[in-house]
């Protein structure tokens, strides 16, 4: 989270893409390992040992990083509406609290209306 932490103050608009990336996908998005080699034995003992109490810390910690990123940046917000379906209950309700207390009056009233339009769908 360190190196993240490093990108946000360097590279916040990269370091934007990429939290929203980190984070769950409900697409149905799938993984697999790398291919292990056959002839060598280079890669025998490489096989991933993240646990799901691990990935889900993980993913706590980005949306940390994500909400206190996100600001009144009607995109950001919208991003933020556009993931909360994925992620897990907990996360879900710190998510909407965090955009229930935005401050609206600092949006414009165009981008008040897309963020409207983007959380009715």
């Amino acid at each position: 989270m360190r190196v993240i932490d490093t990108l946000i103050a360097r590279e916040p608009d990269i370091a934007w893409q990429l939290l929203c990336n980190l984070l769950p996908e409900i697409s149905g998005a799938i993984s697999h390992p790398i291919y292990k080699p056959r002839w060598r034995d280079w890669n025998a003992d490489s096989t991933p040992k993240v646990t799901t109490s691990e990935y889900w810390k993980n993913v706590d910690a980005v949306m940390e990083r994500v909400l206190s990123n996100m600001g009144t940046d009607s995109k950001k917000i919208c991003a933020v509406i556009q993931k909360i379906e994925s992620l897990p209950p907990q996360l879900q309700d710190k998510s909407i609290n965090h955009l229930l207390a935005v401050d609206t009056a600092s949006i414009n009233q165009k981008d008040l209306a897309i963020i409207c339009d983007r959380s009715e769908k």
